[in-house]
């Protein structure tokens, strides 16, 4: 079975760091063919090199006369290519080595022809042509960055939905369930995604959004006048990235993911509510028109649904030891 071939957008951040992790654990099924940061070249060259990648961009084109990204055109132009690399292209030829520094270098990874699966791990608004470009490609866009549907949602899930239909016609999509041309990184979006499987989105009364409450949850006006940066960059359950992080201390990010949620599953605002959730050991539910509720439930790490976005329809061994029941006590609600 030929492996699936991934492109990370956003490598050196924290989506695309456990990205990177994820594929180390499944190098049988997983392979990286492309890697895009916005001004952290060095990390990028020891990424390159640990994965032998022949494709690369820089997104800040203020870089272009760096030393750095001359060391790593050369670097991408000197890999030597395997033998088995084009049969293992099937009809797609392998691209030239690339490497370029600006927006559109960027954007030509999200094209690229033996790339199977697109991860968005961009940062901002800036993600969404990324997303778009993916889309058009044919690609599978595994999508971390939120902003591509707060801001172009109603671009994007119309073009997803081509892209489904095209591997279904193919036979790249499971025979029942979602085709996958789109699927969030998010954990909560993934755990709404999961839990939709196999039912009747018409007999969805609700979604539940969950929200840990952030490193400020319990306070005081008056001790909310004196919090530093550094404390609202210490999440209380998840390891994320600084914009979410700070964005997630305010709940501004919840809000963005309710937006989110509105695209990814066309729910009206009326039927998507968000709880508090202290524990994160829930990461979103379901409720139905019985009233029946189904909860997805896991360790507060993600590399979970990192891994799921890039196995679906599979599941693949765990990538952190799972949930313990026996230990977690208590699950706590509250309105946010």
């Amino acid at each position: 079975m030929a492996k699936r071939r991934i492109v990370v957008l956003g490598s050196t951040g924290s989506i695309g760091t456990q990205t990177l992790d994820v594929v180390r654990r499944h190098g049988d099924q997983l392979e990286i063919v492309g890697l895009a940061v916005n001004g952290s070249v060095d990390a990028l060259l020891a990424q390159a090199r640990e994965f032998d990648v022949r494709h690369l961009a820089v997104g800040d084109a203020a870089l272009a006369d760096d030393p750095r990204c001359d060391e790593a055109r050369s670097l991408v132009c000197h890999l030597p290519q395997a033998p088995e690399d084009a049969a293992a292209f099937g009809n797609r030829e392998a691209s030239e080595p690339t490497f370029g520094v600006g927006p559109e270098a960027v954007a030509a990874l999200a094209q690229l022809p033996e790339a199977d699966v697109v991860v968005n791990a961009l940062v901002g608004a800036a993600g969404l042509r990324a997303s778009y470009d993916a889309l058009a490609a044919g690609k599978v866009l595994a999508l971390a960055n939120k902003e591509s549907l707060v801001v172009g949602g109603d671009l994007i899930m119309p073009l997803a939905a081509e892209v489904d239909a095209q591997r279904r016609a193919a036979g790249m999509a499971p025979a029942t369930g979602p085709a996958g041309a789109l699927m969030p990184i998010d954990s909560e979006h993934g755990a709404i995604y999961q839990c939709l499987l196999g039912e009747n989105p018409h007999e969805v009364a609700k979604l539940w959004v969950t929200a840990s409450g952030g490193p400020f949850r319990g306070k005081t006006c008056d001790e909310l006048t004196a919090i530093t940066p550094a404390q609202a960059l210490a999440h209380p359950t998840w390891n994320m990235g600084a914009k979410i992080s700070i964005d997630s201390s305010t709940l501004m990010n919840k809000g963005l993911e309710v937006i989110e949620a509105h695209h990814l599953f066309a729910m009206p605002y009326d039927k998507i509510e968000v709880v508090v959730q202290p524990q994160s050991a829930i990461h979103s539910m379901v409720e139905f028109a019985d009233g029946s509720v189904k909860a997805h439930l896991g360790t507060t790490d993600m590399r979970i649904p990192i891994q799921f976005a890039l196995s679906y329809p599979d599941r693949w061994e765990a990538p952190v030891p799972p949930l313990d029941f026996r230990t977690l006590g208590t699950l706590e609600f509250a309105a946010p």
